[in-house]
């Protein structure tokens, strides 16, 4: 195999592995505010059809419409956006439900 292919196949591979990785970053989270320091929630981000929920100990998870139900989706926007009850209501209502989790 030709050195030169493999080395390009090489940079391109890793180019992917930080583009993925960069994007599942969400560099722009807003704190949560913890009103009463009670929550293991740090940041959070939303968009229109999702919410990533950081937590304290470093773990991001993804939920969308489609994974907690629209209406479960816009209690949590309006609980990260309020800065207190995000961490309970995801333990009493959709903790499995996330689409996706990553670090």
């Amino acid at each position: 195999m030709d050195k030169h292919w493999i080395l390009g196949v090489k940079v391109i591979f890793h180019f992917l592995s930080f583009s993925a990785i960069y994007q599942l970053q969400s560099p722009e989270m807003e704190q949560y505010l913890d009103s009463n320091s009670d929550s293991g929630v740090a940041a959070y981000d939303v968009g229109a059809d999702f919410i990533h929920v950081k937590f304290k100990d470093g773990w991001i998870y993804e939920y969308t419409s489609s994974s907690v139900g629209i209406d479960n989706l816009n209690i949590m926007k309006s609980l990260a956006q309020s800065g207190d009850g995000l961490n309970s209501f995801i333990n009493k209502k959709v903790k499995k439900k996330y689409t996706r989790k990553w670090r």
